[in-house]
Protein backbone atom coordinates (compact mmCIF):
# COMPACT_ATOMS: atom_id res chain seq x y z
CA UNK A 1 0.00 0.00 0.00
CA UNK A 2 1.37 3.74 -1.28
CA UNK A 3 0.95 5.91 1.84
CA UNK A 4 0.37 9.80 0.83
CA UNK A 5 1.03 12.26 3.09
CA UNK A 6 0.33 16.81 2.50
CA UNK A 7 3.96 16.68 1.32
CA UNK A 8 3.43 14.32 -1.04
CA UNK A 9 1.13 16.68 -3.02
CA UNK A 10 1.62 18.65 -5.44
CA UNK A 11 1.46 22.67 -4.11
CA UNK A 12 -0.67 23.98 -6.91
CA UNK A 13 -3.10 20.98 -6.67
CA UNK A 14 -3.52 21.21 -2.71
CA UNK A 15 -4.24 24.88 -2.25
CA UNK A 16 -7.25 24.10 -4.70
CA UNK A 17 -9.04 21.57 -2.69
CA UNK A 18 -11.87 22.33 -0.29
CA UNK A 19 -13.01 20.87 2.83
CA UNK A 20 -10.94 20.16 6.34
CA UNK A 21 -7.21 19.93 5.81
CA UNK A 22 -5.21 17.11 6.56
CA UNK A 23 -3.08 17.24 9.70
CA UNK A 24 0.69 16.89 8.43
CA UNK A 25 1.14 13.53 10.47
CA UNK A 26 -1.96 11.77 8.34
CA UNK A 27 -1.18 9.19 6.23
CA UNK A 28 -3.78 8.17 3.33
CA UNK A 29 -3.48 5.29 0.84
CA UNK A 30 -4.75 7.64 -2.10
CA UNK A 31 -7.94 6.41 -4.06
CA UNK A 32 -8.34 2.93 -2.64
CA UNK A 33 -9.44 0.70 -5.13
CA UNK A 34 -9.46 3.27 -8.44
CA UNK A 35 -6.34 4.54 -9.63
CA UNK A 36 -4.64 7.59 -8.48
CA UNK A 37 -3.83 9.19 -11.59
CA UNK A 38 -6.19 9.11 -14.80
CA UNK A 39 -5.30 10.31 -18.28
CA UNK A 40 -2.24 12.44 -17.06
CA UNK A 41 -4.47 13.59 -14.41
CA UNK A 42 -2.66 13.56 -10.80
CA UNK A 43 -6.28 12.81 -8.41
CA UNK A 44 -4.31 12.31 -5.26
CA UNK A 45 -4.76 15.63 -3.62
CA UNK A 46 -8.76 14.68 -3.87
CA UNK A 47 -8.37 11.56 -2.81
CA UNK A 48 -6.31 12.37 0.14
CA UNK A 49 -8.76 15.43 1.48
CA UNK A 50 -11.68 12.60 1.08
CA UNK A 51 -9.85 9.89 3.34
CA UNK A 52 -9.27 12.71 5.68
CA UNK A 53 -12.81 13.93 5.83
CA UNK A 54 -14.02 10.41 6.34
CA UNK A 55 -11.65 9.62 9.32
CA UNK A 56 -13.27 12.54 10.74
CA UNK A 57 -15.95 10.52 10.75
CA UNK A 58 -19.39 12.76 11.88
CA UNK A 59 -23.26 12.17 10.69
CA UNK A 60 -24.76 11.12 7.09
CA UNK A 61 -25.13 14.82 6.23
CA UNK A 62 -20.91 15.33 7.08
CA UNK A 63 -20.23 12.46 4.87
CA UNK A 64 -22.33 13.48 2.13
CA UNK A 65 -20.70 16.99 2.40
CA UNK A 66 -17.14 15.10 2.23
CA UNK A 67 -18.92 13.32 -1.18
CA UNK A 68 -19.64 16.43 -2.60
CA UNK A 69 -16.69 18.10 -1.80
CA UNK A 70 -14.83 15.05 -3.29
CA UNK A 71 -16.37 16.04 -6.92
CA UNK A 72 -15.55 19.49 -6.38
CA UNK A 73 -11.78 18.73 -5.91
CA UNK A 74 -11.28 16.22 -8.65
CA UNK A 75 -12.62 18.78 -10.80
CA UNK A 76 -10.45 20.84 -9.44
CA UNK A 77 -7.78 18.80 -10.20
CA UNK A 78 -9.00 19.25 -13.80
CA UNK A 79 -10.68 15.40 -14.30
CA UNK A 80 -13.68 15.78 -17.09
CA UNK A 81 -17.10 15.48 -15.33
CA UNK A 82 -17.52 12.51 -16.52
CA UNK A 83 -14.89 10.54 -15.11
CA UNK A 84 -15.18 12.47 -12.02
CA UNK A 85 -18.81 11.48 -11.54
CA UNK A 86 -17.50 7.63 -12.03
CA UNK A 87 -15.25 8.20 -8.91
CA UNK A 88 -18.10 9.95 -7.11
CA UNK A 89 -19.86 7.30 -7.16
Amino acid sequence: MVEITNADLPESLFQKMEGPVPIETFKSNGCSNAPDEFGGVDLRPACHFHDWAYLLGGCKKDRKRADQQFYRNLRACDLGKFMAGIYYR
